[in-house]
């Protein structure tokens, strides 16, 4: 059975998310072959680092949800679908 430290997936995404254009640069490759305008990356970029590192509240969970569906939702994406 393949174990998995929950903690470390957190901290790995946490590491990943502090630098959302890297982030994003995977996810474009990875769902939209590389196809989302730079102005689409620009306004996902910028919702994605309005949440931002506090103890209050996870971030990293809103910052990456919010990442993910403003792609899924973009024009370049149901273009291909």
């Amino acid at each position: 059975m393949l174990a998995t430290n929950y903690t470390d997936g957190i901290s790995t995404a946490a590491a990943g998310l502090k630098d959302p254009d890297a982030f994003l640069r995977r996810i474009d490759l990875s769902l939209t072959g590389g196809t989302l305008e730079p102005e689409t990356i620009q306004i996902i970029r910028e919702a994605m680092l309005r949440f931002q590192n506090d103890s209050v509240w996870p971030w990293v969970k809103y910052r990456l949800s919010t990442g993910l569906y403003l792609v899924m939702t973009s024009p370049e994406m149901a273009v291909l679908h």
